[in-house]
């Protein structure tokens, strides 16, 4: 017969993240504070992991779902966002989340959460599996405009190539970034002439 210990920890691993009292609900009949108990032992364990008061996920977990039950009014964004898409497939010891007006890290193992208050021209975001995560134009606009987040200037060129190979970038993606760059400073036009000369269109470059 499983322990509760057992139950918790094999409906965390189910769900991958969710707040204590969704555990409690789906793992009763029990008392609460013998279910808080038998939670904390199992982060003492290192079965399970908090994420914040109230939030505890698999130690299996995406990091993509526990960005969403951190940061929940988030999109997942720059190096993360390009990871999601497919575009860029390193590990990542970072992820990445736009959002909010302040800037925040939390560090759970290893790996740590940064919420990067949302720019000037943020799209809507787009869902997928339970995250949400901003376009691959999008995606591409906020690297430009701060590509030390996506791993430097080489690797935005290089998810861009991935991005081409997979033809995941076409004529709407190309006109979704023209229309941000528009509207952004000249710095951000000029870099996107040099790091994308040679892939992007002529049409798109010319209007840079």
């Amino acid at each position: 017969m499983f322990s509760l210990a057992d139950k918790v920890e094999t409906v965390l691993k189910r769900l991958g993240c969710a707040t204590a009292g969704e555990l409690y609900r789906l793992c009763r009949p029990c008392g609460y504070n013998y279910f808080c108990r038998v939670l904390s032992n199992l982060v003492t364990e290192g079965k399970a992991l908090r994420l914040k008061r109230g939030v505890y996920c698999s130690p299996d977990a995406d990091e993509f779902v526990q960005a969403m039950r951190l940061f929940p009014s988030g999109s997942l964004a720059f190096a993360s966002a390009l990871s999601f898409h497919g575009v860029l497939s390193e590990g990542l010891s970072v992820t990445f989340v736009s959002g909010g007006k302040r800037k925040k890290s939390v560090k759970t193992g290893s790996h740590v959460f940064r919420l990067v208050p949302a720019g000037r021209f943020s799209s809507a975001p787009q869902f997928s599996g339970g995250v949400c995560v901003t376009s691959l134009a999008q995606t591409f606009f906020d690297c430009l405009n701060r590509p030390e987040f996506a791993g430097g200037e080489g690797k935005v060129v290089e998810a861009m190539r991935n991005a081409l190979a997979m033809k995941k970038f076409g004529a709407v993606e190309w006109r979704e970034l023209g229309f941000y760059l528009a509207r952004a400073p000249s710095r951000l036009r000029k870099r996107a002439a040099v790091l994308f000369a040679g892939l992007a269109p002529r049409r798109f470059l010319r209007r840079l």
